[in-house]
């Protein structure tokens, strides 16, 4: 999530649409989002719920057929970066 905090913030400051389009990963989400919820341990811990629940926002954001616009790109940056906050973060 971290790397694509990142990214987003550098497509952010310069956006174009050609950038923006390696941020379609809509199996990279599925396979994380399955994964994790696969795992009993991390049903139960609240960091991980929350992690969970971010990826279910991301996943439409990321698998958009069409551009994904400068909107998107704030909204993944800002997902990313609240994830930080709410799961990596003491």
């Amino acid at each position: 999530m971290r790397g694509t905090e990142i990214i987003t913030a550098i497509i952010k400051s310069k956006y174009t649409e050609d950038k923006a389009e390696i941020l379609h990963q809509p199996e990279l989400i599925k396979h994380f989002t399955t994964t994790f919820k696969g795992i009993r341990s991390f049903r139960k811990d609240p960091r991980m719920r929350k992690l969970i629940d971010k990826l279910g926002q991301l996943e439409p954001l990321m698998a958009k057929d069409g551009n994904i616009s400068k909107v998107d790109v704030d909204q993944i940056n800002q997902i990313c970066k609240q994830l930080g906050k709410d799961t990596i973060a003491p």
